[in-house]
């Protein structure tokens, strides 16, 4: 057993964190990347958010006989599953379709900046899931052939990322032992919402007014409303859809409308406990219910 050298890592990426780090992440390889791990001594590291692949130097011919044998090109698949039940309420994803799961590859990477992106569009919530079958079909897309079992079926993984080592014959390797390790990435997006704040107590009473300081969103005053309680609540909802984020720069202030008189210097921001759905200019749009007692 020689020194083991990087060869290939996969970090995922959330707009919704403060560091930009999707970390709520729990990584699984495929039984054949497991099987492939063990016989070719390679090493596979998992950190918060990231996979890391590396290889034994005196054996870094068995990944090209492996490569020159196998039916497909050679590649490492992993099964990853979100450990924040929350994970759903602050991200951009497609709409959920039952035996549906996303997947990701490198074969071609998405070359931006720099950075080997192993989705298309700018974001992975633009590409489309791929579906799978329920038990008891046989088929199942090519891209997912022998990366899930029956157990995920029922329980399908947030989604499958496949790393190829090498190319097809049509062009250079995709990721190769040699040089410095490759790195591809995975991004998701923010979920975006209108933000919707209900004044209760003696705020309701006053004739408000929400304002950002920094004058680039707006508030729309929608009057009195009922709450499923009974109660009313005065009612402001944002003009603009405003990214759910970990810790939000935004910063809106409530003021008298009448005198300018400042109510309240820094609203609370929209939280992931509870998304709404409402019905605003003939459009559905999620709604961030924000109560305020004053």
């Amino acid at each position: 057993m020689g020194p083991f050298h990087p060869l290939v890592s996969v970090r995922v990426e959330h707009d919704y964190f403060r560091d930009g780090r999707f970390q709520a992440l729990r990584f699984e390889p495929t039984r054949e990347t497991a099987a492939l791990a063990a016989n070719a001594n390679l090493l596979v590291r998992f950190s918060p958010g990231t996979i890391h692949v590396f290889y034994d130097e005196t054996r870094r011919d068995t990944l090209r006989a492996y490569a020159a044998s196998a039916p497909e090109p050679l590649s490492l698949a992993f099964k990853a599953r979100s450990t924040d039940p929350a994970f759903a309420t602050y991200s951009a994803l497609p709409e959920p379709r039952p035996g549906a799961v996303l997947y990701f590859d490198n074969f071609p990477a998405s070359v931006r900046d720099g950075v080997a992106w192993l989705h298309a569009e700018a974001n992975a919530a633009a590409d489309q899931p791929f579906e799978f079958p329920p038990p008891g079909e046989d088929d199942e897309p090519a891209s997912l052939s022998g990366m899930l079992s029956r157990a995920d079926w029922h329980l399908p993984p947030l989604f499958v990322v496949n790393v190829y080592l090498y190319g097809d014959g049509a062009g250079p390797p995709a990721f190769e032992p040699e040089g410095r390790a490759r790195e591809g990435r995975i991004r998701f997006a923010a979920r975006t919402t209108s933000w919707k704040y209900y004044l209760l107590g003696r705020l309701r009473e006053r004739e408000c007014s929400i304002v950002d300081r920094a004058g680039e969103v707006q508030f729309e005053a929608l009057g009195n409303q009922r709450l499923a309680d009974g109660s009313e609540a005065l009612a402001f909802r944002s003009r603009q859809l405003l990214a759910l984020r970990e810790r939000s720069a935004h910063h809106f202030a409530c003021r008298d409308a009448a005198g300018g008189e400042l109510l309240i210097e820094r609203l609370p921001v929209a939280g992931t406990r509870q998304i709404d759905r409402e019905t605003v200019d003939n459009q559905h749009v999620d709604v961030s219910p924000i109560y305020v007692n004053g």
